[in-house]
């Protein structure tokens, strides 16, 4: 398998040959190969600790050899070459919520033409410890310790979600993550959404890509450092008609991009479509009912206490401060409940709130 390397630091990648993934096809056997390492990475994991100043865009910084400039970096051919842009960025309002694995209801796939036989091994496992020990094993086995399935779901007249499993991502980045809105300002997304096509970074890259290190750029970075999340693959895959789609994302607490060859490469679209196949299904019918049967749920805990600070006449900087959040969050919630109840204005709220005995 080849792959073309391009200025603006994806890379176009040819399906893989089944004789390159060897690895995953007969799974079994790497596994008892691996014997007891199974699940555990291969790379060193201590911390880079890295100059996020000395690495934006401004910096005089070389690019790694053989590898892109920064993702920033977009030109003219590039843009023609990617054809149209058949995913787009995250819309505002966008709402990202964490899934436990256990919640999802596996029914016994039947054979069929095209369903890989990782995924209809993943299908048979008999429970979610052996599915994990398995995608474990594998993603050790390839190098990567952390993986993020993510599955967006677009509904009329409702802000977009993406739901996302957390069984294999360290649980605080991932509430980290979704809780302060971290996912609106990751540059990985826009670039795996723009072109479609896979995105092979490192947090060096991701912070030249940067013409100015932003605070809520530099607190997802240094999230991502904290928790070994410092190399990568990230690719999307098609999840119905519409724009629906997944995400996978596999990292690494290596702090270079060099050793994500072709073959690793390879085996990791490969290994993300098996998943896709054993997870999509699932995913998709349980926020569907969830969406269903959450429309006359009570509100959450953070939208309580923000609504509670909203009728005492705070300003979304006060109530940010005095919630630990950020003001842009604050934001977010007001515009889920006003929308949720019809309000034009913070006033019309605070009434509704009193009205309703939601505070």
């Amino acid at each position: 398998m080849a792959a073309a390397h391009r200025s603006d630091g994806l890379q176009a990648v040819r399906f893989p040959r089944a004789e390159d993934l060897a690895l995953l096809m007969d799974m079994r056997t790497a596994l008892k190969a691996a014997g007891a390492q199974s699940g555990v990475s291969t790379h060193a994991s201590t911390s880079v600790q890295l100059d996020l100043d000395a690495l934006s865009a401004k910096a005089d910084t070389a690019p790694l050899p053989g590898h892109a400039d920064s993702l920033a970096a977009r030109t003219a051919a590039d843009d023609a070459a990617n054809g149209d842009r058949f995913f787009v960025p995250l819309p505002p309002g966008t709402d990202m919520v964490s899934v436990d694995e256990h919640a999802l209801l596996f029914e016994p796939a039947p054979a069929q033409p095209g369903r890989l036989r990782l995924a209809a091994e993943l299908q048979a496992a008999r429970g979610v410890a052996e599915r994990a020990r398995i995608v474990s094993g594998l993603m050790g086995l390839m190098g990567f310790s952390s993986l993020t399935y993510a599955l967006t779901e677009h509904h009329e007249n409702a802000p977009l979600t993406v739901a996302v499993l957390k069984n294999y991502v360290a649980p605080r980045f991932l509430q980290r993550y979704c809780d302060e809105r971290l996912f609106t300002v990751d540059p990985r997304l826009p670039a795996v959404f723009a072109t479609g096509m896979p995105l092979v970074w490192d947090l060096a890259s991701l912070a030249r890509g940067q013409a100015r290190m932003e605070p809520a750029m530099r607190a997802l970075l240094q999230t991502m450092d904290e928790h070994g999340l410092r190399s990568g693959v990230m690719f999307s895959l098609g999840a119905g008609k519409g724009m629906n789609h997944a995400i996978v994302s596999l990292s690494s607490p290596h702090a270079g991009r060099e050793w994500i060859s072709d073959s690793v490469l390879g085996q990791s679209i490969l290994f993300g479509m098996a998943l896709h196949q054993v997870w999509r299904a699932p995913l998709q019918t349980f926020t569907r009912n969830t969406r269903v049967s959450g429309e006359d749920a009570p509100l959450t805990v953070m939208q309580s206490r923000v609504l509670t600070c909203l009728a005492a006449g705070m300003s979304d900087k006060e109530i940010a401060i005095k919630l630990h959040t950020t003001a842009h969050n604050v934001d977010y919630h007001l515009r889920l409940i006003r929308r949720r109840y019809g309000a034009t204005n913070r006033a019309q709220l605070a009434y509704i709130a009193g009205r309703l005995n939601l505070i």
